[in-house]
């Protein structure tokens, strides 16, 4: 999912000369085929506001105003609001690829717009997850309202650590737990009733996404660490450490088709444990 960020460069992706491009990856992927066909629909819808005159900072307060409404289901809780909160949730999604959009094919992209965009990510990250923390503490669900503050938690802490290491490094836009990824999740856990287990999933995992992006900076700062001596063993854990816990793949690859796959089956299918 683009944002203003993405769009004007002040978080722009890591490339290489040699891995392959965006287009190369989709036409092998999945999810970058369906990641085009959204994007192809973003785009089109981008241009129908930039032509009604909507600005990118209207798209980005809509999609925070969205996001509070959903909060607001999840705290509600009541059985009625299910549809209502996937409801605000896709249009909150749905805003935050656009803004970023809007910006570019308006040539309205701008660093106050990143700026903003980023704040009031943030802030929508807030009041959904904080939804979720009041619904399950003032119904004594310990364990759920802990996972949902952790998840809280682990979303800033991916946001903030590349902020800060982009301050001393060019981009740290590694890791698997982007906010796309975090709010697909969210969205399949409340649409299939299986919203404990993605808050299981987001509670946990996506910290490893915080703890990979001080190791990166950490590793541009100091210096790359070096594969482990030649042992099927030593370099299978490497292996599992370095490209499989920490991410090590790009957005419509293969792999992240795998993970994907492997993510929601477990959740869908799964049930929680306690």
């Amino acid at each position: 999912m683009t944002s203003h960020a993405d769009q004007t460069g002040h978080h722009a992706p890591e490339t290489s000369g040699q891995a392959p491009s965006s287009e190369t990856r989709r036409a092998r992927s999945l999810t970058g085929a369906i990641g085009a066909l959204f994007a192809f629909l973003r785009d089109l819808l981008a241009r129908g506001l930039v032509a009604v005159g909507v600005t990118p900072n209207v798209v980005t307060a809509v999609g925070c105003g969205l996001s509070a409404a959903a909060g607001l289901a999840f705290a509600l809780g009541a059985p009625w609001q299910r549809w209502p909160a996937v409801a605000f949730l896709v249009g909150a999604g749905a805003c935050d690829m656009l803004d970023g959009a809007v910006a570019k094919l308006g040539g309205r992209a701008t660093a106050f717009g990143a700026f903003f965009d980023s704040t009031l990510d943030r802030a929508s990250d807030g009041f959904l997850f904080g939804g979720l923390f009041w619904y399950w503490a003032a119904r004594g669900e310990a364990l759920l309202a802990g996972l949902s503050f952790s998840a809280l938690l682990a979303a800033f802490l991916v946001s903030y650590t590349r902020a800060r290491a982009e301050n001393l490094i060019d981009t740290c836009k590694v890791g698997f737990w982007e906010r796309g990824e975090r709010t697909v999740l969210l969205l399949v856990g409340i649409a299939f009733a299986v919203l404990p287990m993605a808050i299981l999933v987001l509670g946990t995992l996506v910290h490893l996404t915080a703890l990979q992006r001080l190791m990166h900076t950490r590793r541009v700062l100091e210096g790359p660490v070096s594969e482990p001596p030649a042992g099927r063993l030593r370099r299978f854990g490497w292996w599992l450490v370095h490209r499989v816990l920490f991410w090590g793949y790009p957005r419509a690859s293969l792999p992240y088709d795998v993970a994907v796959a492997a993510i929601l089956a477990f959740v869908l299918t799964v049930p929680f444990p306690l």
